[in-house]
């Protein structure tokens, strides 16, 4: 056994915990949640924060705190922790006002801290004697503790869906020795609980995971249209033909769609053809640079009071 090994061995479970939840938090939920724990003592951790970086109601801290409890039942350790709400500061004078509105909004889906105890006490948590002023002080035992009892009959009942769903191929005798060691872990036999205990913990990361892959993808797509949402009533624009229509805008704030601007985009590029028709153009560089031209000159003409002052200011300084 090389040293790296003998440390391994020599690790807590509260270390081993801290060390399999930081790897799949990697894998599972990069850079969205924060999580931090502190080591308590060699069977449990304090759970110090758990905290959805910019993405709210959209499931991540569910799935990041699945994912702690799968690991702290493969390595039977209990967490503690304080239920008190995180909220983002809004005093930096740094901060711009869409900054300030965005974290407004954010806050705002912040849960009180007693909703906060009870969201955790439906994942198991349940409220300990210690005085904790304000905040509630929660606490969870490992799901399974004594190998001996056997698995519960929830995790017996996960399994044989799973099993009946397609984890085991169609091989009739296959599924029935499935079945079989599953209903011996549920009657306490060793081996057949570790079995069926690492069995259960995979399928529940790998759910887990997934469902926290998908709550990600929803959550940075509408962090994207939230964030163009926002942009667009500052005026600005990604593209330049649309920056073109928004710099002849008084008030970006009032629109609520796209139909003035495809109507005015359109009104000028039937006046860009009729000007410079392909057959006379072809080149599609003379041409793009012809377009950027022509959109200046019909920005410029159109220009708004609100982009005059601010371009005059830029001038100034």
């Amino acid at each position: 056994m090389n040293s790296k090994s003998n440390e391994a061995a020599a690790a807590t479970p509260a270390q081993r915990l801290v060390g399999n939840f930081q790897v799949a938090m990697r894998v599972a939920l990069p850079e969205v949640v924060s999580v931090w724990l502190s080591i308590c003592d060699p069977q449990c951790v304090q759970l110090e924060q758990l905290w959805s970086e910019r993405y709210r109601r959209a499931g991540l801290a569910t799935a990041a705190l699945r994912l702690l409890l799968a690991c702290a039942d493969a390595e039977q350790v209990s967490i503690r922790l304080v239920a008190h709400r995180l909220l983002y500061g809004i005093d930096d004078p740094a901060l711009s006002e869409p900054d300030i509105a965005e974290r407004h909004t954010l806050n705002g889906y912040a849960l009180s801290n007693e909703d906060l105890a009870a969201w955790y006490t439906r994942h198991g948590f349940s409220r300990c004697n210690e005085a904790g002023g304000d905040d509630a002080i929660l606490y969870r035992a490992p799901a399974h503790t004594d190998p001996s009892d056997g698995i519960s009959r929830e995790v017996s009942e996960i399994l044989l869906a799973d099993l009946k769903s397609g984890a085991v191929e169609a091989d009739a005798f296959r599924y029935e020795m499935f079945a079989r060691r599953i209903v011996a872990a549920e009657h306490g036999r060793p081996d057949a609980v570790e079995w069926a205990m690492a069995w259960f913990r995979s399928r529940f990361v790998d759910q887990a995971a997934g469902n926290a892959e998908a709550a990600l993808r929803a959550a940075q797509h509408e962090a994207a249209r939230a964030h163009a949402r926002a942009e667009l009533r500052a005026g600005r624009a990604g593209n330049p033909n649309y920056q073109a229509w928004l710099d002849t805008v008084q008030d970006p704030t009032t629109i609520k769609n796209n139909v003035e601007y495809m109507a005015w985009i359109s009104r000028l590029s039937a006046a860009f053809d009729k000007a410079y028709p392909r057959r006379k153009f072809p080149d599609d560089q003379q041409r793009d640079r012809l377009w950027k031209a022509f959109l200046k000159a019909e920005r410029d003409a159109n220009l708004c009071d609100r982009v005059k002052a601010a371009e005059a200011l830029q001038a100034a300084a």
